[in-house]
């Protein structure tokens, strides 16, 4: 049985030491990346909102058409589902 080295089990809990480090140290980093992306998410939904809010009722013309065209193949659809 291989005997233990006092200097290399100190290297070895040194090693350690720094690896946990590096390891706490990226997490913090990736913490704070995902938190700042979820709050610049946040304020560009606000921002969004408030110009919704802000903007007259009427829903912009290319939402409408979307809309229209959605609901006319659905319609067609449903026709279709019903006579088969």
């Amino acid at each position: 049985m291989a005997q233990s080295n006092p200097q290399s089990l100190q290297f070895l809990m040194e090693q350690m030491k720094q690896n946990a480090s590096g390891l706490t140290k990226m997490q913090f980093e990736i913490e704070n990346k995902h938190k700042f992306t979820l709050d610049e998410r946040d304020m560009a939904l606000n921002s969004r909102d408030e110009q919704l809010k802000g903007s007259n009722t009427e829903p912009p013309p290319a939402t409408t058409d979307r809309h229209f065209v959605y609901n006319f193949f659905s319609n067609i659809k449903n026709l279709n589902l019903k006579h088969h």
